[in-house]
């Protein structure tokens, strides 16, 4: 991984709004169209929750319950550096100081994002590279 990269983990939830309304665990979208943004969001918060109070570890909570692929590498979505991620979500985690401080992007980006919600940490990797857990709605 260059030293210009981040690697990050997430865990995206979808809803009756997302764009795409299937995924790996719902392939014909019945649950996310049925599910409202409310409702993504409290579990969203749920989780969080569950992973900072230590209840649940973030690999394992994303490969029950993220919508994403990534959710078979427990939500890793690998090394990427700028200019592959959407520009908000790329700013919102190169943003962020290093080990466990938590983020949400201002209410004005959201839809420039396009739906997508994210709570973000940063976590040290090693040396000078770092890993970052998201937390995503979408």
């Amino acid at each position: 991984m260059a030293t210009n990269q981040v690697r990050a983990s997430h865990i995206l939830i979808k809803h009756q709004g997302s764009r795409r309304k299937a995924s790996w665990k719902d392939p014909e979208g019945h649950v996310i169209s049925n599910t409202t943004k409310d409702s993504a969001v409290a579990q969203l918060h749920s989780l969080r929750e569950d992973i900072i109070t230590g209840k649940a570890k973030f690999d394992d909570v994303a490969s029950r319950y993220s919508d994403c692929s990534s959710a078979k590498h427990g939500g890793d979505l690998g090394p990427f550096g700028r200019g592959q991620m959407q520009k908000p979500f790329e700013e919102a985690t190169y943003a962020l100081k290093i080990k466990g401080e938590w983020c949400q992007l201002p209410a004005n980006q959201l839809m420039a994002i396009k739906q997508f919600w994210f709570v973000i940490t940063r976590l040290l990797f090693f040396c000078l590279h770092m890993h970052m857990t998201i937390l995503c709605l979408n």
